[in-house]
């Protein structure tokens, strides 16, 4: 299996996988040398899904939207509000707990572990902040897991985990060190 599934492309396009799963350009974590970050959009019958905040939702703005116009976007914890609003008119969504600390117009929260259709969970794992969480979507019979940096992590190692029939593979960081 290739090391990275989802290779950095142009910076005008989203790169996919999976079927129903994109990733946005890589940018750069402003605080952080060497450390990039990405989006996913999880293209799915219910509506689609951005997870994480980042530059690259910016960039791929008119292919995004070519997948059908996103139903939310979902922060994984606060810090992502550094990027700002990203150029799509989609509503963000953040755990309550971080709510007063991000400083983007919020759409929505949750406080809890909780189903978004049939195929999507957003599931609260406090640590790195109050309000940090990952998503876990399923697509066919793969199900993809975006996890946060580990709290305590200087540069994190969170990456897209995906576990098809029992059997658990790293396909692609969410955070890459180069």
């Amino acid at each position: 299996m290739p090391s990275d599934l989802f290779p950095s492309s142009d910076g005008k396009k989203l790169d996919s996988a999976l079927r129903g799963l994109h990733a946005t350009p890589t940018a750069p974590l402003p605080f952080l040398s060497g450390v990039v970050v990405r989006s996913f959009i999880l293209e799915r019958e219910q509506g689609n899904v951005i997870v994480y905040n980042a530059p690259g939702i910016t960039a791929a703005r008119k292919e995004i939207l070519a997948l059908g116009p996103p139903d939310r976007l979902l922060l994984t914890h606060w810090h992502e509000a550094m990027y700002g609003v990203p150029e799509l008119n989609v509503p963000i969504f953040v755990h309550e707990n971080d709510r007063e600390q991000t400083k983007l117009p919020i759409g929505g929260f949750f406080s809890k572990r909780e189903k978004i259709g049939d195929d999507l969970e957003v599931i609260p794992t406090p640590g790195h902040t109050a309000g940090t969480t990952i998503s876990c979507g399923t697509m066919a019979i793969t199900t993809c897991c975006f996890p946060e940096t580990p709290s305590g992590s200087k540069a994190g190692n969170g990456r897209l985990s995906c576990l098809g029939r029992a059997t658990a593979k790293l396909i692609s960081p969410a955070f890459r060190i180069s």
